[in-house]
């Protein structure tokens, strides 16, 4: 997203789907793989972020950015950014065995958008 001020207010529009798949590109190749793996030497032996009841915010954050990247990547990109990511990964199936987010999941899941990175053909010609 690009951030603008338009009328005194801050906006966030999407950038240009011809701009977008590099853009993504960037992020995975120097950034992300970086933020996994220190997530997952962050995580408790109990593979969560707090001490106490699980799980805590930080858990749930983590949680979406794992499983909204799964949706924006392609499957073979995703797995080898998280295969080396055991405790990263459980973290992901203990807030997916929960019987709250299983529930909210089957009315709101994740959806695949791998589809809002590519380029259609019709610009690529342009």
């Amino acid at each position: 997203f690009t951030r603008v001020i338009v009328d005194g207010k801050l906006t966030m529009t999407s950038h240009p789907r011809p701009l977008r798949q590099g853009k993504l590109n960037a992020f995975v190749n120097t950034e992300l793989g970086v933020h996994f793996a220190r997530y997952d030497r962050m995580l408790l032996s109990e593979n969560q972020f707090c001490r106490g009841s699980f799980p805590c915010f930080a858990d749930l954050a983590v949680y979406d950015l794992v499983k909204t990247m799964q949706g924006a990547l392609e499957e073979e990109t995703f797995n080898e950014l998280v295969e080396d990511k055991g405790k990263l990964m459980a973290l992901v199936r203990r807030v997916d065995d929960l019987k709250p987010i299983k529930k909210h999941l089957e009315k709101y899941p994740y959806k695949h958008i791998q589809h809002l990175f590519k380029v259609e053909p019709s610009a690529r010609s342009a």
